[in-house]
C-alpha cells in the first residue's frame, strides 16, 4: 500500500496539473474570443437542432446551426450554448428542444470558419484561465506544505 504522504502528494501533483489545463484552456479560448471580435464576419443562420445533455447542475446545451460564408460556402456545426440562449430558442421539457426562433447570427473567422460562434450565445469559457491559475497555486501551496511540514511523519 502506498504511504498516505505519498497519496496527498501525487493528489497535489494531479491539482496542479489539472489547473495547468484549465488555464491554458481558458487562454486559448480568450484568444480565440479576442480574435473572433476584431477579425470575425457576422452573417445569418439557422438551428437546425438543440439538445441538452447531463445532470441539474452540468448540464451542457448545444445546437446544431447552419450558416453560409460570405463565398457561399454551406456550412454547419455544433455549438455550446448558454442556457439562458438555449431557454430563448426553444421550448417543451426533456432533453431536445422544440426549436421556436431559430435564426440567429453566427461569427466566424474568414482564415478558418471553423472557428465560429453564435452571437450572443455561445459559451465562453475563457473565465477558466484564472479559475486554473488558482487551482494551481492552490496545488503548488498544497504540495509545498507536504513536503515543508509532513504532516504524516511518524
Amino acid at each position: 500500500m502506498i504511504p498516505k504522504s505519498i497519496q496527498y502528494k501525487i493528489a497535489a501533483v494531479f491539482i496542479i496539473l489539472w489547473g495547468v489545463y484549465l488555464a491554458s484552456s481558458g487562454s486559448d479560448t480568450g484568444k480565440q474570443v479576442a480574435l473572433l471580435e476584431k477579425k470575425g464576419v457576422t452573417v445569418p443562420g439557422v438551428i437546425e437542432s438543440a439538445k441538452k445533455s447531463g445532470r441539474r447542475r452540468s448540464t451542457e446545451h448545444t445546437v446544431v446551426a447552419s450558416f453560409a460564408t460570405q463565398s457561399g460556402e454551406p456550412r454547419k456545426a455544433e455549438f455550446e450554448v448558454t442556457s439562458s440562449f438555449f431557454e430563448s430558442r426553444t421550448s417543451g421539457q426533456g432533453m431536445m428542444g422544440m426549436i421556436v426562433n431559430p435564426n440567429i447570427e453566427v461569427r466566424y473567422l474568414q482564415t478558418n470558419p471553423n472557428l465560429a460562434i453564435i452571437v450572443g450565445g455561445s459559451v465562453n469559457h475563457s473565465s477558466d484561465f484564472w479559475f486554473g491559475i488558482v487551482v494551481a497555486l492552490a496545488g503548488i501551496g498544497g504540495l509545498i506544505y507536504l513536503f515543508v511540514y509532513d504532516p504524516f511523519a511518524d
